[in-house]
């Protein structure tokens, strides 16, 4: 007898509950799900970086135009000051201007009559004697003939 107590009957263990179940496909289902949110997330942040990183990157970019904006202008405004300094530069060196100077400022009068002023040869000889330097009256050389004009 057996321990139901029907004759001829044995108790034999049912391993159909062992027997693999459709589970993998439910894991797989799972485990995909988990990608793809894990997929997602790294996707996710690593568009977030990309555009913090544009964001920088278009800061630094409106920074530098903003500073060669302000320079492009400064550069202008130096080159109108340079211009109108050329300008008075070329009125002062008129001859107008510096008759003006010479009559207001210095208080030279225009003469009457040209005036030459004539050097003898026998002062400059003497002078050119006095310094013990031979002197070339027949060249070219302005450098020694003036400071010869001015002593004497």
């Amino acid at each position: 007898m057996n321990s139901s107590g029907a004759p001829g009957l044995r108790a034999v263990p049912d391993f159909s509950i062992l027997e693999p179940r459709p589970l993998r496909l439910v894991r797989t289902e799972v485990d995909f799900g988990r990608r793809v949110v894990g997929v997602t997330t790294v996707l996710g942040v690593a568009g977030l970086v990309v555009l913090l990183g544009l964001a920088l990157f278009h800061n630094v970019l409106a920074q530098g135009q903003f500073k060669l904006t302000e320079l492009e202008v400064e550069v202008a405004a130096e080159q109108e000051l340079l211009i109108d300094t050329r300008f008075r530069l070329e009125e002062l060196r008129s001859p107008s201007e510096m008759e003006r100077v010479a009559q207001d400022v210095l208080g030279l009068q225009v003469p009457v009559e040209p005036v030459d002023v004539v050097v003898s040869r026998s002062i400059i000889e003497q002078v050119a004697s006095a310094m013990a330097e031979p002197l070339d009256l027949h060249g070219e050389d302005w450098v020694t003939v003036k400071p010869l004009l001015a002593d004497s």
